[in-house]
């Protein structure tokens, strides 16, 4: 049996195939593309309840970005929807501190498949995460002082701009 000379492998814990139903997630493989094929699949990063993520290569910028694909039926009438979030805060003051911290929307369009309609928003890449930074390289032991002060002050400069322009973790 001859095999892949470099299988692919993600690391990232499977979602429930369950959830890939109507009025839930879209179903994607690597190398799919999107938006006229100019977003290619590249890696699985994660998924949770409401969505799939994914790192992508944005043929028109050549930049790697993330696409999250919600579930088809996330978007609810009754809150305002993760797309009108972050628009928002791109509309906030970029001269204060916080801002350089907010995660930025680059893109948004809507994708149908055998599950519904869903919203595609692409973002820009951002490193690992607290909890990953923390496991992979420090095992669990507590960051180092000056790296953890770095990591709280800009999370507070992130949740005073939030808070200056009355915007509170869920909407506002």
């Amino acid at each position: 049996m001859t095999g892949d000379p470099f299988p692919y492998t993600c690391g990232i814990p499977a979602e429930p195939l369950e959830r890939y139903a109507p009025s839930g997630f879209h179903p994607i493989i690597l190398r799919d593309t999107f938006s006229h094929g100019r977003y290619r699949v590249i890696h699985k990063l994660g998924w949770g309840g409401y969505s799939t993520t994914w790192l992508v290569r944005d043929s028109l910028k050549n930049r790697n970005v993330v696409l999250k694909v919600a579930r088809a039926d996330a978007s609810t009438k009754s809150r305002p929807s993760e797309k009108d979030i972050l628009r928002t805060l791109a509309t906030l003051s970029n001269t204060h501190p916080g801002y350089a911290h907010l995660v930025q929307l680059l893109d948004a369009f809507e994708v149908r498949g055998p599950n519904g309609r869903h919203e595609c928003l692409v973002l820009e890449l951002l490193g690992p995460s607290v909890q990953n930074t923390n496991h992979e390289v420090f095992m669990y032991d507590p960051f180092p002082a000056s790296l953890a002060k770095r990591i709280a002050t800009q999370v507070l400069q992130v949740l005073d701009l939030m808070s200056r322009n009355g915007i509170a973790h869920g909407g506002q």
